[in-house]
């Protein structure tokens, strides 16, 4: 290898482990970072807006009380302001979700049944955003639900891009694999969230790894 190349090839090693370093000791760490959870509010709230053309009601799926910590209180926070800032849109109702065990669209595990008697509540609402990731469900339920707007945000893996494909769920916000070379110093919530995560919709899903 030539040196100039070997310069080159040394450099972009570097830059990948200070992102490596980076995403390690923040993502991983959110309750010591704000402006991450906040970022991913803010993130979900301004989908929310694009899904409906700004103009609609909106079902915000939380975690129970018992199952809130510090970087969900800030998710939901950032985005119920963020949407109040939408002339257009309203929160219709804030549901809360009983975590239970491991599932299959993130670390959390969802109650199905629970999940799905939240759209059947709610049959008319404009979009559903849950901030709980989404549960394996049965063809049934995802049938019942195959004519709503879902946004999810959660950690991806095989369903989550399933659901994705047939056009259940609209949009997945989901960890980047690796930490995006685009942002280098992240100073805002938007920046960090741009650093860690990444948004996926039904089009572009086949690109990801």
């Amino acid at each position: 290898m030539r040196k100039p190349n070997l310069v080159a090839f040394l450099a972009v090693i570097g830059i990948l482990a200070s992102f490596t370093a980076l995403y390690l000791t923040q993502f991983r760490k959110q309750s010591g970072n704000p402006q991450l959870p906040e970022g991913l509010g803010i993130a979900a709230a301004e989908e929310a807006a694009r899904v409906l053309g700004n103009q609609g009601q909106v079902v915000l799926i939380v975690a129970e009380a018992r199952s809130q910590n510090p970087d969900r209180t800030m998710q939901q926070a950032a985005f119920g302001k963020r949407l109040a800032q939408k002339k257009g849109m309203s929160l219709l109702a804030a549901e809360p979700m009983e975590i239970e065990r491991p599932g299959t669209m993130g670390d959390d595990g969802l109650n199905q049944d629970q999940f799905r008697s939240i759209f059947q509540r709610h049959a008319r609402a404009g979009l559903f955003v849950s901030l709980v990731g989404f549960p394996s469900l049965s063809n049934e339920a995802l049938a019942e639900m195959k004519g709503q707007k879902i946004i999810v945000v959660g950690n991806a893996g095989t369903e989550l891009r399933r659901r994705l494909q047939e056009g259940v769920v609209q949009v997945a916000i989901v960890p980047r694999v690796q930490p995006s070379v685009a942002v280098t110093k992240p100073r805002t919530s938007v920046e960090w969230f741009n650093l860690i995560y990444e948004i996926i919709t039904p089009e572009t899903v086949g690109a990801r790894p």
